[in-house]
């Protein structure tokens, strides 16, 4: 059984990527689902294909789109490639994968076709009154899923006896190891998680971009982190899934390429925050009044130097296209 999340798929190119992204997101793709085919184990008999006694399974956690409502160029270049695939592919919707992240509007997403064609099975949602948060994947133990914001009903007990398989959740949330990734985020730590679910053998969650395990003696929380490189602070990431077979965990690293990333972006944008800020100063120069009614922010203090000066509407308007949306 192979463990991933936060596959990302997309069409459009990242910016901070300078290679062929659409070439090193199917060379990645490929891997995993050959990973995962592997894992099929079949019978024969006197020398002759019998049947498929176990198909390799993938399990997703989360975010397997990039976008809810993907390009149907993408959605068509998946399906194609899971039909001719041998593995079994499980996933839960993470928010990427919903429509406006609600649950209600799963039908509407891309997620849906996969489901819709046949080629992926979705655990964690609500269907026609019913709860999709568990399956049977041919060994012995259940497979829970739980969607992006949503926790539901865990099946235990003796009609799904712990053996080989044991109870496995897969979960789009947000955990962590150990220090916030921002400050004053809020989540649980994985430690944390195994502590609340004790008749979970192995917790597989989405979300947070970083690789991480956590351990409970034989239980387990795997975090695999995404499949690609999108920005320029994961050039240090190194793209994985795991292994899992009767308790035993491997760590596989995905095929990847060095120097991809192109910051010129940051570079441009910073330099147009030193120009805007030159320019500010050089106003207060012109005009030392302007301090006298300074805002606490730069958009603050553009919007005061053109209420006093109404006379450069036509450099005012020109100045506002030039500032960006984030800055404040």
């Amino acid at each position: 059984m192979l463990l991933c999340a936060d596959l990302h798929l997309r069409k459009s190119h990242p910016r901070a990527r300078k290679d062929n992204y659409w070439e090193a997101q199917e060379r990645k793709f490929r891997f995993i689902l050959k990973l995962a085919e592997d894992e099929t184990k079949t019978e024969y008999h006197k020398g002759s294909y019998v049947a498929d006694v176990e198909r390799g399974i993938l399990l997703v956690a989360g975010d397997f789109f990039d976008t809810a409502k993907s390009d149907p160029y993408l959605e068509q270049w998946v399906i194609e490639i899971l039909k001719k695939s041998s593995a079994r592919v499980v996933c839960v919707p993470g928010q990427h994968d919903l429509v406006n992240h609600s649950l209600e509007l799963f039908k509407e997403s891309s997620l849906a076709v996969l489901n819709a064609a046949g080629v992926i099975e979705i655990l964690g949602i609500p269907n026609e009154g019913e709860n999709y948060s568990q399956t049977h994947h041919g060994f012995n133990g259940v497979i829970n899923g739980w969607a992006y914001n949503s926790e539901l009903e865990l099946v235990y007990g003796n009609q799904y006896p712990e053996k080989d398989g044991g109870n496995i959740l897969i979960w789009h949330n947000m955990v962590i190891k150990d220090d916030p990734l921002w400050t004053k985020q809020i989540a649980n730590t994985g430690e944390r998680i195994l502590r609340k679910y004790p008749d979970l053998q192995l917790i597989v969650t989405g979300d947070n971009h970083q690789t991480f395990v956590c351990q409970n003696k034989n239980r387990f929380l795997v975090n695999s982190g995404s499949m690609m490189r999108l920005k320029t602070n994961q050039k240090d990431h190194k793209p994985c899934v795991f292994r899992w077979d009767k308790g035993n965990l491997e760590q596989i690293f995905l095929p990847i390429e060095e120097d991809v990333f192109d910051d010129s972006h940051i570079t441009e944008k910073e330099e147009k925050e030193n120009r805007l800020d030159g320019f500010i100063t050089k106003l207060n120069e012109i005009r030392p009044e302007l301090n006298e009614n300074s805002s606490v922010s730069f958009k603050g203090n553009l919007k005061n130097f053109f209420q006093i000066n109404p006379e450069t509407r036509d450099v005012e308007e020109i100045t506002w296209r030039c500032v960006p949306k984030d800055r404040k």
